[in-house]
């Protein structure tokens, strides 16, 4: 949800010394968000009327928009499976991402007197300074919160990237894992589904074999047919390397006649010397 994410890197550089910098940080967050809200909204618009889906209005909704992200990416590939229903894991895995990062920052809230005041009748030892007995559970609770934030935030991670890499395949195959790391990592999806929304849908599949394919006739147009490397006649015998020397194709004058002997005045087999002949 890019809200959170606004939220804490906000909360990160600009500090919430106190409620009044606090508020100012998720009024700013709040509307970073909505302006998200509204570019997905037309992408998804825009691609689901290029294919005749209904629902898009889905798309202008909070969580709403990555279930309907999952309908106009269809089945994922989860670790080499078919993964049916995408956009609905990860959208109960945004919902639980956000109630738990709610529930943090309400205990952050509640247990930070830079936030609330207490009397003096309050205070206790250990613990947070200044904060009721009545409320310090809330320490324990907030330590367990952090703790569920961190392992779901790796749950959402996992099916986001399953439901964008997916969704990327259809409307960009030329660098889907590039915009997957956009929409998932950073809190740019709705940039990302806006830029790709008048792009035509393919079957990645298809795409990877047509890009091989056209690789395979680069390569047969360089350098003849790979099956036949070495020879740029293509198919037939191949040329002699050493055609040029004595005992080759080319030097004993045919194209496949038998290669010359080069010791044949020694082979025992020659004809002696008649009597009266000047023997060498």
């Amino acid at each position: 949800m890019e809200f959170i994410d606004f939220f804490n890197w906000l909360l990160m550089f600009f500090g919430g010394e106190n409620l009044t910098a606090f508020l100012i940080v998720v009024c700013t967050a709040f509307g970073a968000y909505i302006i998200c809200l509204i570019f997905g909204g037309i992408g998804m618009r825009e691609m689901a009327k290029r294919r005749g889906m209904k629902g898009s209005w889905l798309g202008f909704l909070p969580f709403a928009n990555t279930y309907y992200a999952g309908k106009l990416a269809g089945d994922g590939n989860f670790f080499g499976q078919k993964l049916k229903r995408a956009g609905l894991y990860a959208m109960l895995s945004e919902i639980v991402y956000a109630v738990l990062n709610g529930l943090l920052v309400m205990t952050m809230i509640c247990l930070s007197p830079y936030y609330v005041e207490y009397g003096p009748e309050d205070i206790v030892q250990g613990g947070y300074e200044g904060v009721p007995e009545a409320l310090q559970w809330m320490q324990t609770g907030q330590w367990v919160f952090q703790v569920l934030v961190m392992l779901f935030t790796l749950v959402m991670i996992v099916f986001m990237a399953v439901l964008y890499l997916s969704l990327f395949r259809k409307y960009y195959a030329r660098g889907p894992a590039m915009l997957t790391f956009c929409s998932v990592v950073l809190p740019f999806r709705a940039f990302t589904v806006f830029a790709v929304r008048n792009n035509v849908p393919v079957d990645y599949a298809d795409y990877v074999r047509r890009q091989q394919e056209e690789i395979y006739r680069r390569t047969q147009g360089m350098y003849g047919d790979p099956r036949n490397y070495g020879n740029p006649t293509g198919g037939g015998r191949r040329e002699d390397p050493f055609g040029d020397f004595p005992g080759g194709t080319a030097g004993n004058g045919s194209a496949g006649g038998a290669p010359e002997d080069p010791f044949s005045e020694f082979s025992s087999s020659a004809k002696p010397p008649e009597d009266g002949e000047k023997k060498d």
